[in-house]
């Protein structure tokens, strides 16, 4: 009996620890992308709810509406539709230490790395 509860103890510290994570990812993110085309400014507006990642993402032009996003520990990943009607792809890492997101982008083909770092906190 004492075994059953400190794994239910022990799972329930873990769940706590794991939300805990994915309220830390709602916020205000910058960062960059260097394409063919040149480098440019990337704002991200995160609103997590449980497993679910919603938000907006601006980049020289129009700010896009986060599609399909997904939580999954310190991992998530959504689209974005730009009006031409082109998907972006980002699957990323949250890094509670250095409180940045690691983050690959997929579009056309081609995928970019950059480094997100928390907006005023």
């Amino acid at each position: 009996m004492k075994t059953k509860a400190l794994f239910t103890t022990v799972l329930a510290a873990l769940a706590l620890v794991c939300f805990a994570a994915i309220a830390e990812l709602s916020g205000k993110w910058i960062g960059s992308l260097t394409i063919p085309d040149g480098t440019f400014d990337v704002n991200y507006n995160f609103k997590a709810e449980g497993n679910k990642l919603t938000g907006t993402v601006q980049a020289a032009g129009p700010e896009l509406a986060i599609d399909s996003g997904k939580i999954n520990g310190n991992d998530f990943s959504f689209q974005v539709t730009d009006p031409e009607g082109v998907h972006y792809l980002l699957k990323g890492k949250y890094y509670p230490a250095g409180d940045t997101c690691g983050a690959d982008i997929t579009f056309n083909n081609m995928t970019v790395h950059s480094t997100l770092k928390r907006q005023g906190k």
